[in-house]
């Protein structure tokens, strides 16, 4: 069952496995201000630390006892939202132009702390940074204004890195 406004109920999601998964897949990669604000849009803020533990333990019962399916629904959940947002917002790996350009400001600024930028990024793996680049070289390459913005980011973010900022 939903609320009028189409959002869980509280018992939806303390008792129905797809009603949680559905708000938690949208919580995922989000900050926690953006989280806040889903929740709150969704008038689920007060219940949801509850039935997100239920849920998360009986995940991580369905790992300790070898089964799959619940396991396997919610990593085709995220999987499935992760992509729609990346299609929508036109973000790559889940990254935003502007947390690219930010990226690449910092390593431009910052050449002999490679390792310790991508670090900071929580990309400390080479193939996670070469897949976010490529993605995003790909991008400005076939679209120019979008170029052009990623260009502009990059120059004033490394304003503000020169600045202290």
């Amino acid at each position: 069952m939903t609320d009028q406004g189409g959002a869980p109920t509280e018992a939806d999601l303390q008792s129905n496995f797809d009603a949680w998964a559905a708000v938690s897949v949208r919580l995922v990669k989000r900050t926690e201000a953006e989280a806040t604000a889903i929740l709150a849009q969704l008038g689920l803020s007060r219940c949801w630390p509850e039935a997100d533990q239920i849920w998360q333990k009986a995940l991580c019962n369905d790992i300790e006892s070898g089964r799959q399916q619940r396991l396997s629904r919610y990593a085709e959940l995220c999987a499935a939202e992760l992509a729609a947002r990346r299609q929508g917002s036109g973000e790559s790996e889940g990254w935003s132009i502007e947390h690219y350009a930010r990226l690449c400001a910092e390593l431009q600024q910052y050449p002999d702390q490679v390792q310790a930028v991508y670090d900071r990024y929580g990309i400390g793996q080479a193939e996670v940074s070469r897949r976010i680049m490529d993605s995003y070289n790909e991008r400005l390459a076939a679209d120019r204004q979008l170029y052009d913005r990623w260009q502009a980011l990059v120059s004033e973010y490394r304003r503000q890195l020169s600045r202290g900022s």
